[in-house]
């Protein structure tokens, strides 16, 4: 049997040693009305507002998608909005319009007995750290900003300015837009084909015009005459830039364009009066380590019924014996 249909099945098992904590869950695919209903007694934030999640949910893509409405003596504590992701589960927040700055829809408390309570396999990032008791696993990240202020000064500070120099030189004559015509489905239909994310793709179209039609999305462009070679999509939130998805032409790497046009962004944004650039979480070394100052830390981290969690253990401990197997067999044996 195939490992997602083995996974399908063993999410449609009873599983009578499930522990709910006298919360109930009801399933909605595709979303519903009512819903929205349970959504008006719950918490909601600017980068994560309740009409998007309808939306969202609403919006066909590659990826399938559930609702989970946990309540509490019948009243609603959360509304989990879900989409698949291989062999788990994620809130659709999440891989797309999406990091870690974005919340579900449910009281504080309540969040992780209503994720423990979905049964599913369910993997997701905060920027605060998870109570650790209801989780498999937890693992810190750092999150790096880039602190708006005279760019030279910037630069200097954070040692790049030999570098920020020579992009400047290697771009003389390009062109610095924000919000031109068509940048936000360039620079967000050509982030998911390099990173093969076509199951965020269109939520993230639809992010994004939302979010723009709020003047809460921008998108900053450098050109080349009528050749776009690097973009950046920001959220604004507060007084500050939350960076969402980026793309740079292989075309125009010697000419350093990414460099150039988060230059140009930094000098942009400080003559808006915004404050900093949240760059996000690093998951590794990464270009935002290079550029950017650790502020704060992120926790990715996994909620999961036994059973589950056994599978993926044992799926995880049989891929690392096979590898050692290939590794230590003798060439042509495997």
């Amino acid at each position: 049997m195939p490992r997602m249909e083995l996974t399908e099945l063993l999410e449609r098992l009873p599983v009578p040693w499930l522990d709910r904590q006298g919360l109930a869950v009801e399933w909605f695919e595709p979303w519903d009305l009512s819903l929205e209903s349970a959504l008006r007694s719950l918490p909601e934030s600017l980068t994560s507002p309740h009409e998007l999640l309808g939306l969202l949910m609403r919006n066909v893509t590659t990826g399938r998608k559930r609702t989970a409405l946990v309540t509490r003596g019948g009243r609603p504590v959360a509304v989990l909005g879900l989409r698949r992701w291989m062999r788990f589960w994620e809130p659709v927040w999440w891989r797309g319009p999406i990091n870690e700055r974005f919340t579900s829809a449910a009281h504080e408390a309540e969040l992780l007995p209503a994720l423990a309570a979905t049964g599913l396999n369910i993997w997701m990032v905060t920027r605060s750290a998870p109570e650790m008791g209801r989780v498999r696993s937890a693992t810190q990240f750092p999150v790096y900003k880039i602190p708006c202020a005279d760019s030279e000064r910037v630069w200097r500070e954070t040692g790049h300015w030999k570098r920020i120099r020579e992009a400047r030189n290697r771009t003389r004559g390009f062109m610095f837009e924000i919000d031109p015509p068509g940048a936000a489905e360039w620079t967000i239909r050509n982030w998911a084909r390099k990173w093969h994310a076509y199951e965020a793709e269109s939520d993230l179209l639809l992010a994004a015009e939302y979010f723009a039609q709020r003047d809460l999305c921008h998108v900053a462009v450098l050109r080349e005459g009528g050749v776009k070679a690097a973009s950046c999509m920001f959220l604004v939130v507060g007084d500050e830039l939350l960076a969402q998805v980026n793309f740079h032409s292989e075309d125009y790497r010697w000419h350093a364009a990414q460099t150039r046009l988060y230059d140009l962004v930094v000098a942009w944004a400080y003559g808006s009066g915004v404050r900093s650039i949240d760059m996000g979480v690093s998951y590794g070394k990464s270009y935002k380590q290079r550029w950017a100052v650790r502020d704060g830390t992120a926790w990715m981290f996994n909620v999961a019924p036994a059973h589950l969690h056994f599978m993926r253990s044992a799926v995880k401990a049989g891929a690392s014996a096979l590898g050692s197997v290939r590794r230590f067999a003798p060439k042509g044996t495997t």
